[in-house]
């Protein structure tokens, strides 16, 4: 009996000495897949959850970092604990994405040699590339932006993208590749500036901003590679007729966004006649593609045959106070036409005397076959103003301006424009919504009343 229970005992013993071992090599194991996950980066072990997905890095910015072949560095010169977490946790994500890409923070409180080092201010994020020797500076503050308009209006700041990632894509495309090209803005014709949404998207594609009195300088610079002229209320000298018409006959890229008020700009349409474009009195309507209760704010249609609209972030542009372009014959010989946004067929001019129905132009480039030059015309400055591009963040105006200005050069994946991630209120932006008016306020209330009183009258009688 006694021999039975010491057999007993001893079972229970390695039993349990099975199970500590076993518990001993768990425990083990659980240790080391934590160690090893948390050296993971983050992008392998944290999903973005954020409502704009602002910490996914797009395709756009995979391919050229993808493409990197020699290292380069992205340096946050800011306090230690300063810098927005939504920014920190984005430039770790994307650092992880290469094996090119080094970041690193230092804080100038602490060493404030880096300020001289780099020739940079606190608050910044210096990307540098030891290899080409180039290094561009961005300003912290630039990578969350807020609605001006609102902000003047009301005093209150009010977040409107996160453009970290297209702030770095375009450093880093920057610093590798020098690629650097010269927009000028005509002045002297009572133009309007363009905004700064407009120009921070025309910088991140690797455009230089000055601006160019033609009239005055008696040309067009030499070094300019595109020419944008937003809103003239003026219009053009004799002189600048021949400059601008021999410019674009020499391959220089033109941008013409007429003002929304009724100018008349007979100069200006002397230029449009030796492309096959005449601007009309009035403005245009259109009956089917609306917003709100306005048929003058509209969707234009966009073409899918165009390669200027290929690749829009979304299908929907907003323009109002439209003026009345059209094409007056076929391309003149050695150009080629290319008509991308219209009207619907329920498109309409519409002056003080009458009303013609009838499809019209909204946006067309016309090009030179030889030298490559163009002359863009939009026929509203409206695409590009900041009363739109602020409030109707998820429409595709800035980003369509964009491909316009890169339209002209070649098309590779230097120069790549990133939009911020949105994150604002987004305004609906729906077609015809009288149509919605009408089912939501009348059809859908008759509809429950009628079917509760049917439901009441049945019960009424049994």
């Amino acid at each position: 009996m006694d021999e039975k229970k010491f057999d007993l005992k001893a079972h229970h013993s390695k039993q349990g000495t099975y199970k500590g071992i076993i518990l001993a090599v768990v425990v083990a194991i659980v240790l080391i897949l934590n160690m090893f996950l948390g050296q993971l980066p983050t992008n392998l072990t944290e999903y973005d959850m954020s409502e704009s997905r602002i910490y996914t890095v797009t395709d756009q910015s995979v391919k050229i970092l993808d493409a990197l072949d020699t290292q380069v560095k992205i340096l946050v010169v800011a306090e230690d604990g300063s810098v927005d977490e939504r920014i920190e946790k984005f430039l770790t994500r994307y650092a992880a994405l290469s094996d090119y890409l080094t970041l690193e923070h230092i804080d100038p409180v602490k060493y404030p040699s880096v300020l001289d080092t780099y020739k940079t201010e606190e608050n910044t994020v210096v990307v540098s590339c030891a290899k080409t020797g180039n290094q561009q500076i961005i300003n912290i503050a630039d990578m969350i932006t807020y609605n001006d308009l609102l902000y003047k209006a009301t005093g209150v700041k009010t977040e409107l993208g996160f453009d970290c990632e297209g702030l770095v894509t375009s450093a880093v495309d920057f610093v590798v590749s020098s690629s650097m090209r010269h927009c000028y803005q005509m002045t002297g014709h009572g133009e309007t500036e363009l905004s700064n949404t407009i120009e921070a998207a025309l910088k991140k594609t690797h455009f230089n901003m000055e601006t160019v009195n033609v009239l005055s300088e008696h040309s067009i610079p030499e070094d300019c590679e595109l020419l944008v002229c937003n809103a003239p209320t003026g219009d053009l000298a004799i002189d600048e007729i021949d400059l601008i018409e021999k410019y674009i006959a020499d391959g220089g890229q033109v941008i013409l966004l007429f003002a929304e008020e009724d100018s008349k700009l007979p100069n200006w349409n002397s230029v449009l006649g030796s492309f096959g474009l005449i601007l009309g009195d009035g403005y245009i309507a259109d009956m089917s593609n609306y917003y709100g209760s306005s048929y003058y704010r509209i969707f234009p249609e966009i073409s899918s045959a165009s390669a200027l609209t290929k690749g829009l972030e979304s299908n929907s542009l907003l323009m109002e106070n439209v003026r009345v372009l059209e094409l007056t014959e076929e391309a003149p010989e050695g150009y080629s036409t290319d008509t991308f946004l219209t009207t619907s067929g329920y498109g309409y001019a519409v002056t003080e005397e009458k009303q013609e129905q009838g499809i019209y132009v909204l946006g067309c480039r016309v090009s030179n076959d030889k030298s490559g030059g163009s002359l863009t015309v939009y026929a509203s400055s409206s695409l590009i103003s900041e009363s739109i591009t602020s409030s109707f963040t998820s429409l595709s105006n800035v980003d369509m301006f964009v491909k316009t200005a890169k339209a002209g050069f070649n098309n590779d994946t230097a120069n790549s424009s990133i939009p911020a991630k949105n994150l604002a209120v987004s305004y609906n932006s729906v077609k015809n919504p009288m149509i919605w008016n009408v089912i939501l306020i009348f059809i859908l209330p008759a509809i429950v009343l009628i079917s509760g009183f049917v439901t009441w009258l049945r019960r009424r009688n049994l």
